[in-house]
This record gives structure tokens, C-alpha cells and sequence, in this order.
């Protein structure tokens, strides 16, 4: 079993040549749309990881089983509510791929009492949600968690805050959507 640990939460998968994965993106220059992924993560062994954002590759080379780096992009559509850009990250390990998604890059600061997304402020516009289906009770599938979204959209929602952590369908959805999910 292989153990991914990214800014999601914990998950497992049946790929065993990369034990352990860390990604985190973000918008690094507004102005320039520079994006940088940081990509760090344990392998069985030494051999060449390449992660591949759109039609942008890099390969990053693992050494004593681990790798660490920053790859940067160019002339990327930043993420956000009205605009939920996403572009398609695969990440093989020796020619064999081992994770595919999607990722947004996005800069979040807070400043004089706001908070800017992309270097403009941003009104958060939320409601506190739950899994509650009529048909299963606490657990839902993904049909119904996009159901509730796309009601919450409809509502000029443009953020969710839940009580712990939900299931990754939940976060691609609000990704695709463009929900902000606030975590407690």
C-alpha cells in the first residue's frame, strides 16, 4: 500500500513504488502568472519522477529514495471562484504513472483586516456544511455532494466551512465549482 499525504489528507493507493507525497501550489508572482508546485515524496529506490502540469513536464530526479522541488510554471490562469481554473498534474515514477488530478494555482494573504486571493480582496460569502443525505444519512456520494454545491453556488455561495475533514470527491467537486473549503 502506498501512503499519500498531500494538502487534502491522508489517503491510500495501490501504487507501492512511491511510499509517501507532499504537493503544494500557489500563485508566486500575480502580476506574471508564475505558478510554483513544490513536490517532495519518498520512492522504493532512486530513479526519475516526472510531473507533468498541462503540457508542461519536469523531471525530477529521486536520490536515496527521496525527492524535493520547486517547479515553476508560466502563463498560468489563476484559480478562484469566478474563474476555477484547473489544469490536469499527472506524476509517474520510472515511466509508471502513480498519481493523476487536478490542481488550481491560487495566493491567499491576509492584509489590513482583508483577505486577498490573486491580490484582490475577497468577500466570503459561506455557509457551515454537513453530510446529510436522505437516503444514507451521514455518508454521501458524490451525485448528492454536488447536488448540495451546486444549490449553494445558485445561493452566491463562494466558500464552505466543514467540521473535519471530507472525502476527496468533496474537494475535487468544490475545486471544479469554485468553493473555497475553510477546515476546522
Amino acid at each position: 500500500q502506498l501512503k499519500i499525504d498531500d494538502w487534502s489528507g491522508a489517503e491510500t493507493a495501490r501504487n507501492e513504488l512511491v511510499e509517501q507525497w507532499r504537493q503544494s501550489f500557489h500563485l508566486d508572482d500575480i502580476d506574471n502568472k508564475k505558478g510554483i508546485l513544490s513536490v517532495c515524496g519518498k520512492t522504493d529506490g532512486n530513479g526519475n519522477v516526472v510531473v507533468r502540469v498541462g503540457d508542461t513536464a519536469f523531471t525530477v530526479k529521486a536520490l536515496n529514495g527521496t525527492f524535493d522541488e520547486r517547479l515553476a510554471f508560466e502563463n498560468i490562469t489563476p484559480w478562484s471562484p469566478e474563474n476555477p481554473a484547473l489544469y490536469d498534474m499527472s506524476v509517474s515514477f520510472n515511466e509508471e504513472i502513480y498519481k493523476e488530478c487536478k490542481i488550481g494555482f491560487r495566493n491567499v494573504k491576509c492584509a489590513d483586516r482583508k483577505i486577498l486571493l490573486n491580490g484582490t480582496s475577497v468577500e466570503i460569502k459561506g455557509a457551515c456544511y454537513l453530510c446529510d443525505s436522505p437516503k444514507t444519512g451521514l455518508s454521501m456520494n458524490k451525485e448528492e455532494m454536488k447536488k448540495d454545491l451546486l444549490c449553494m453556488k445558485e445561493a452566491n455561495v463562494n466558500s464552505v466551512r466543514t467540521h473535519y475533514p471530507m472525502s476527496d470527491s468533496f474537494y475535487e467537486l468544490c475545486d471544479e465549482l469554485g468553493i473555497m473549503v475553510w477546515i476546522e
